[in-house]
């Protein structure tokens, strides 16, 4: 009888401890969840209550990284931003527990504040095709419209560098890559043209220039009829 008890009693906490581990789970996932939808307060909260719940390593330390991705949303300037991915790339470097999702976002948000912080475009340009190469090499994973994203941002630090042609190169990548999800009429591509045609008046190629110009006031005049059209560079990373 009394090992009877003793193997009810340890079958009880099994499933105590199941029960726990499920709970924790199933928030960790809502706040991911929450978080990929940019409700970062309530991500926060839930993600908050994780941590207090787990003993586990590896789900304890990933969700101290995910908590602190919630919370770079709420900082209130680019310095403040830039200061905490700082303390948090050493973590995340050398972290095996994140997703690739979590992974391209971390450094996409490292090297956008890098530009705006401090405006250090060479260092943000080297973390931005550090990322792409990993994209392109498929060590990290992502969507077609992520590696645009990162393709398209690329292109613009080349501009900030006043590096035209290598401005335009990237451009160029970009559009193909648009053109292969479809968005060859869309305001993504007009704001593309539109830069690129910035890019080409930087080499005195006017006839390029105009061209381009005249491509992105036409998809942004189809799409917005009554809205007047400045013929400029509209767009940042």
């Amino acid at each position: 009888m009394q090992k009877s008890k003793s193997f009810l009693s340890s079958l009880f906490l099994f499933f105590q401890i199941f029960q726990l581990f499920s709970q924790s789970k199933i928030s960790e996932t809502t706040a991911d969840s929450l978080h990929f939808v940019n409700q970062y307060t309530e991500s926060i909260r839930i993600r908050k209550s994780v941590i207090d719940q787990t003993k586990e390593f590896s789900v304890l330390e990933r969700n101290k990284i995910k908590l602190k991705l919630s919370e770079y949303y709420l900082t209130h300037t680019w310095q403040e931003g830039l200061a905490l991915l700082e303390k948090m790339k050493l973590r995340v470097a050398n972290d095996s527990f994140l997703s690739d999702d979590y992974l391209i976002e971390f450094y996409g948000n490292y090297y956008h504040a890098i530009a705006y912080a401090e405006q250090d475009w060479e260092k943000s340009l080297e973390v931005a095709k550090e990322l792409l190469n990993k994209i392109e090499t498929t060590t990290l994973k992502t969507t077609l419209a992520k590696q645009t994203e990162v393709v398209y941002d690329i292109a613009y630090v080349y501009g900030e560098l006043a590096l035209p042609y290598e401005a335009i190169s990237y451009y160029e990548k970009a559009k193909k890559l648009y053109e292969q999800q479809g968005l060859a009429l869309t305001s993504e591509m007009a704001l593309l043209y539109n830069n690129l045609g910035f890019e080409y008046s930087r080499l005195s190629n006017f006839k390029k220039c105009n061209d381009y110009y005249v491509l992105a006031t036409t998809i942004w005049e189809k799409m917005h009829p009554r809205m007047p059209i400045t013929l400029q560079r509209l767009t940042t990373i």
